[in-house]
């Protein structure tokens, strides 16, 4: 078993985070030795680890992370490779949970603009983008913008994953929460029946 599988295995135990941390900074070092610092290899585990320390709440070290794999993979890949998109989209959760909502906002639309060129007109992974580029508008309070979005979510998820599907019920509670932050109560019940039919197929309730 790899040093990156192990801390990979770790990285999800919060107790044995720090540990996991560790291996990661010790794959990296290795990495750096074999291969040199600009290879797409380290890029991604530099990814890895920025994404450990998110996680574990350290949001500094994760920004600075975060932007050197990205420096790393437009260098090695360019600006549109697909392998960019989850350390741009992890550094965009950092500014989020930062509360840089401008930031956030600019990386994932660009998150959203690579995942559309790469995937074509619909897929799961879409429709993450725009629940999170939703997400992050309705919170800087631009209710207009985020609801297409939200929408277009959940059309696609119904179409590419089945009303019954978590992520069908993660789309419309999204957009029940769009409308009571908006005192719009009557427009949540059109979206009431697909939480329904999430929690009838055993999804998980409150996943977000």
């Amino acid at each position: 078993m790899s040093t990156l599988t192990i801390a990979h295995f770790f990285s999800g135990l919060l107790p044995a985070r720090c540990a996991a941390e560790s291996l990661y900074r010790g794959a990296l070092a290795m990495r750096r030795r074999a291969l040199g610092e600009g290879h797409p290899e380290i890029s991604q585990t530099l990814g890895l680890l920025g994404s450990l320390l998110r996680r574990k709440g350290d949001l500094v070290a994760a920004e600075s992370v975060y932007v050197r794999a990205i420096e790393i993979s437009r260098l090695a890949l360019g600006d549109e490779h697909p392998d960019l998109i989850h350390t741009i989209n992890g550094l965009a959760i950092v500014y989020r949970d930062q509360g840089d909502a401008r930031e956030a906002e600019a990386l994932t639309r660009r998150v959203l603009a690579i995942r559309r060129r790469a995937l074509g007109g619909e897929h799961p992974a879409i429709a993450v983008s725009l629940t999170q580029l939703g997400g992050i508008l309705q919170g800087r309070g631009r209710y207009d913008a985020a609801e297409p979005l939200l929408l277009e979510a959940l059309a696609m998820r119904r179409r590419t994953l089945g009303d019954g599907h978590p992520q069908v019920g993660e789309s419309a509670r999204a957009l029940i929460g769009l409308y009571e932050s908006q005192g719009r109560v009557s427009s949540t019940r059109a979206y009431e029946p697909f939480v329904v039919a999430q929690a009838s197929a055993g999804g998980p309730a409150g996943a977000r």
